[in-house]
């Protein structure tokens, strides 16, 4: 998992300009190491202002079951139907179901983006 966030992280880190928000690759650590996590909380704490988290208005306890899961999708044995999938996944299978051709930009219809 280390090495594919250090892929992750600097394919991000090269492909994404500035002015199109590169700056924020820095909140991808570097790797599972303590210093690119720490890097990855510092600039966490630089780029985004109060209230603007990504996470920010959801509940610690859904944070961390999205991180539980997110660790246990990684495991060898792991059968994503067993999975409770938040309202907004199922929302986004449903589109997906209807037309995989819309579903892959459905996220931003109305971000105004």
């Amino acid at each position: 998992m280390s090495e594919i966030l250090s892929i992750i992280t600097g394919g991000f880190r090269r492909h994404v300009p500035k002015e199109d928000g590169g700056e924020f690759g820095r909140l991808i650590p570097n790797g599972l190491s303590v210093n690119a996590v720490r890097d990855a909380i510092k600039a966490s704490h630089e780029l985004t202002r109060p209230g603007q988290g990504t996470y920010a208005g959801v509940p610690r306890r859904e944070v961390l079951a999205m991180l539980a899961g997110l660790v246990r999708s990684q495991g060898p044995h792991h059968d994503p139907k067993y999975e409770k999938l938040p309202e907004l996944a199922g929302r986004w299978f449903r589109k997906y179901d209807e037309n995989p051709k819309i579903a892959a930009r459905w996220y931003t219809i109305g971000s105004g983006g």
